[in-house]
């Protein structure tokens, strides 16, 4: 049994959609606001929702049906929650289901979905059959959409030694790394270095919205904690001085760089996201690097990146990272950069409304944030951690 004795779930009627976009995101995370905002006006005729996979299956249903030649999937999701986990859990205005057929799925934006949660009804040891068997369900109605990014090519994507193969496969400079577990030879690199006259920098080899440690200096008394690699591999490298830092998004083929740091010019600190003085202003992308970066965007598989470049003192840019689901919303607002326009432009699929939709802008975001605090998730629902309820985790 699944549930529990005196386990039940009950649903209320649904709400038919026509054509649609799904985000698939907590519903109170900005960018998916962005973003739905945008879909809605490039294309009045589609519909735009935020699906959080984290009601699913207490809340909502995916559901496949066939026969013969045919077979399809339909989402009855209920409204999404917040993206904090907590106790309070206030009255929902409505509990209407919505329905969403495979058919009537323009696009898919996988905007740091979250893992669906059991309720603790659920039998301890039926728990982890259960999460897969929604989890394949769930994540099939997406692969079977138009999905930006497709979930297992932003996996592949989020490993950092994955990254800087395939960057350097595709003829973007990198640093010189290593990526190791064993003490000696972190010890030999951060020497060899010192050597030369050049400085080290470390940082986790996963890339997470959990995991959001800067990237940070060697210093001398991080060899007394070089033993704590026996149990995480971490990333060293070279670090590159001279030049600014570059953040660019990539949106299919169009490419939208900034500049990143103060207004006197690269940052001093190891990762300039410490720098609370630093800004983005729009520039060029190195015009000889700019094939490179696209060949490297399409041999990750994915369809929106978020890059991160340091140009040394003579302007070449060195590939650190790409976050495939990184924020770029200060990227919009400080360099001008329509980046929401073109994600809703491939979600939607319009190429008929030629309206230049400009970045948005404070006041406009200050509109379409929630009025007041979503529906956390309700700690009944909890068999897991909260750090664990991400796939990107």
């Amino acid at each position: 049994m699944i549930l529990r004795e005196g386990g039940s779930r009950t649903h209320a009627p649904q709400v038919p959609l026509k054509r649609c976009v799904v985000i698939v995101s907590p519903g109170d995370d900005i960018h998916a606001l962005a973003v739905r905002r945008r879909c809605e006006q490039i294309d009045a005729e589609i519909d735009a929702i935020i699906v959080d996979a984290a009601t699913f299956p207490c809340e909502s249903v995916v559901t496949w049906a066939g026969e013969g030649l045919g077979f399809t999937g339909n989402l009855s999701v209920a409204p999404p929650l917040a993206a904090v986990i907590g106790a309070a859990v206030p009255v929902r205005s409505s509990q209407e289901l919505r329905s969403i057929d495979l058919e009537s799925v323009s696009g898919v934006w996988m905007r740091r979905a979250r893992r669906p949660l059991l309720s603790k009804e659920v039998n301890e040891f039926f728990a982890q059959t259960a999460t897969l068997s929604i989890e394949q369900s769930l994540w099939s109605f997406f692969a079977c959409a138009r999905t930006f990014n497709d979930p297992f090519a932003e996996d592949r994507a989020c490993h950092k030694p994955n990254q800087l193969h395939a960057a350097a496969m595709a003829g973007l400079r990198i640093p010189r790394t290593l990526v190791t577990s064993e003490r000696h030879k972190a010890t030999a690199f951060v020497k060899l270095l010192e050597g030369e006259g050049k400085q080290t920098v470390y940082k986790l080899v996963s890339t997470s919205q959990h995991l959001g440690a800067p990237t940070r200096l060697f210093l001398e008394e991080d060899f007394e904690r070089l033993d704590s690699l026996a149990y995480c591999p971490t990333v060293f490298q070279e670090r590159i001085v001279g030049g600014s830092d570059l953040r660019v998004a990539v949106v299919e083929k169009q490419v939208f760089p900034a500049r990143w740091g103060p207004a006197g010019g690269p940052t001093q600190f190891a990762d300039v996201r410490a720098d609370h003085s630093a800004r983005m202003q729009a520039c060029s992308f190195p015009e000889e690097y700019l094939r490179p970066l696209l060949n490297l965007h399409a041999s990750l598989g994915i369809r929106i990146g978020i890059y991160d470049f340091k140009l040394d003192q003579a302007g070449i840019p060195y590939f650190l990272e790409v976050n495939p689901s990184g924020q770029w919303l200060d990227l919009e607002l400080q360099a001008r950069h329509p980046i929401s326009s073109a994600i809703a432009r491939m979600l939607t699929g319009n190429t008929e409304n030629h309206k230049d939709w400009s970045a948005f802008v404070e006041e406009e975001l200050a509109e379409i944030a929630p009025p007041s605090p979503l529906q956390t998730i309700p700690t009944k629902w909890l068999t897991r951690r909260s750090s664990d309820d991400d796939m990107s985790g």
